[in-house]
């Protein structure tokens, strides 16, 4: 099977365009013969179901032995068709995101459009009318299943956002726990610098004092000699004094 333009366009019929012509229309397949029948409420009952689903215009519901599916009738494709497909999606609110196929482009084309379940529902169309997809038809949303969808829609806004700010939370806490164990290395690398200086400190102050000890001692010692000399020598002047003097007589 070739494709081209993206995989938006297939030669012949995809698989997942078989699948679902062998099927009859129910929860999550749509078959319409003609893009005139195609409605924005269509797009919506897909979007506020659980799963989505696909629409296939240009194919018609038949029953063969026994039981319904699709049988490809063909439909005009082009870029005035897909532009009315995809205002039909933009013009719900909020506006719906849809993918469109060509499929079967060389033999008997037809579009299959892809609806995923919405992200924000409810969905409604324009003129405000809300719908979900059922068992082979678009059902109205009841007041009661509608303030439910909407209650639903906004926990879960609440919860993205809850998570969103517990992220930035702990990622501001991350942070702030990195900041204060840099804060720590760079005191204890302070404290260590400090107490190596200290240590160096103390050691030139301890050496300062062996040194003044030893001179100190030293001092004395020449101090004690010099006394001794001193002695020494009035010693002598006395025994000279004494000389002179009975010279003298």
């Amino acid at each position: 099977m070739g494709a081209n333009k993206r995989n938006m366009e297939y030669k012949n019929i995809s698989d997942r365009a078989k699948y679902l012509l062998n099927r009859e229309e129910g929860y999550d397949v749509d078959f319409k013969q003609s893009l005139s029948g195609l409605d924005s409420s269509d797009f919506v009952a897909f979007a506020n179901s659980d799963k989505g689903g696909a629409i296939l215009i240009g194919v018609k519901e038949v029953e063969i032995k026994g039981r319904q599916r699709g049988q490809v009738v063909g439909c005009p494709v082009g870029d005035t068709e897909k532009m009315s497909i995809l205002s039909k999606a933009d013009s719900c609110i909020p506006p719906i995101e849809v993918k469109v196929y060509i499929e079967n482009s060389e033999k008997t084309p037809f579009y299959r459009i892809e609806i995923l379940t919405g992200r924000e529902k409810p969905y409604c169309t324009s003129g405000g009318t809300y719908k979900i997809r059922g068992d082979g038809r678009n059902n109205a949303i009841l007041p009661r299943k509608l303030l439910q969808m909407f209650l639903q829609s906004e926990s879960e806004i609440f919860i993205n956002r809850f998570q969103i700010a517990t992220k930035e939370f702990e990622n501001h806490l991350t942070d702030t726990k990195n900041k204060v164990n840099t804060e720590m290395d760079n005191l204890l690398k302070n404290v260590e610098i400090m107490q190596v200086s200290v240590e160096n400190s103390l050691d030139r102050v301890f050496k300062s004092a062996e040194n003044a000890e030893y001179i100190s001692n030293q001092a004395m010692s020449y101090s004690d000699k010099s006394l001794n000399l001193i002695k020494s020598i009035d010693k002598r002047i006395e025994g000279i004094e004494k000389i002179l003097e009975n010279t003298k007589k």
